[in-house]
């Protein structure tokens, strides 16, 4: 729907550009990552259906990032045709003592490890082993995936924000058509460019009436 196409931007704006761009260099990298404890392991099943669910609500989720030829424009977000939820979700066994400084010494090296830059940019570890039969999922992410609308609203459902369904209720998602081969990257590059030179042409008016 236009709502909600308005809602995800189809393009990175110059900031998240500029940090993706920098993220090859790994003490540049632009990673977040969000730790939830809980009172116990939750099941593979539950894991998967809830990310499932979190992917169908947040577009941002199954898009991958697909740079300009020639860096003509900010790249874009496109839809993965390939995406598969359980490619994102691991699981990390949290050696003895299976304290909270044994979980963040485990997830480390994890957090340190870059995104794989040809996929959504987002992985998830579920702990297992941790004191007193606790539970914890850890989320690693691009801060490009957080773009305003993104963010605040991937971070409420991972904090606890849920939504009751009505049994046999099916997710519904936007779902872009957009192409990612060459000479549509460059056409739509095109249609950027000139809207961005008639944008500063307008506010140059402005200034100088």
């Amino acid at each position: 729907s236009m709502s909600a196409a308005q809602s995800w931007p189809e393009r990175m704006n110059a900031t998240d550009a500029l940090l993706w761009t920098m993220d090859q260099i790994p003490e540049m990298r632009s990673t977040i990552g969000v730790l939830v404890t809980l009172e116990r392991p939750p099941s593979r099943e539950r894991v998967r259906a809830e990310f499932e669910r979190l992917s169908c609500k947040l577009p941002r989720m199954r898009q991958r990032v697909v740079e300009v030829p020639l860096g003509l424009a900010p790249p874009e977000w496109i839809e993965d045709e390939q995406f598969d939820v359980d490619y994102h979700l691991r699981r990390v066994a949290v050696p003895p003592p299976g304290d909270i400084e044994a979980l963040l010494e485990e997830l480390s090296p994890l957090y340190a490890t870059a995104l794989d830059r040809d996929r959504p940019l987002w992985e998830a570890y579920v702990a297992e082993g941790l004191l007193d039969g606790r539970g914890a999922v850890f989320v690693k992410m691009h801060h490009c995936l957080t773009d305003g609308v993104g963010g605040s609203r991937l971070f409420a459902e991972l904090m606890g924000a849920r939504v009751e369904h009505a049994s046999g209720h099916v997710e519904t998602r936007f779902v872009s058509t957009r192409k990612s081969d060459t000479a549509s990257l460059l056409w739509r590059a095109a249609g950027y460019n000139v809207g961005e030179t008639f944008s500063g042409t307008l506010d140059l008016v402005r200034l100088l009436s």
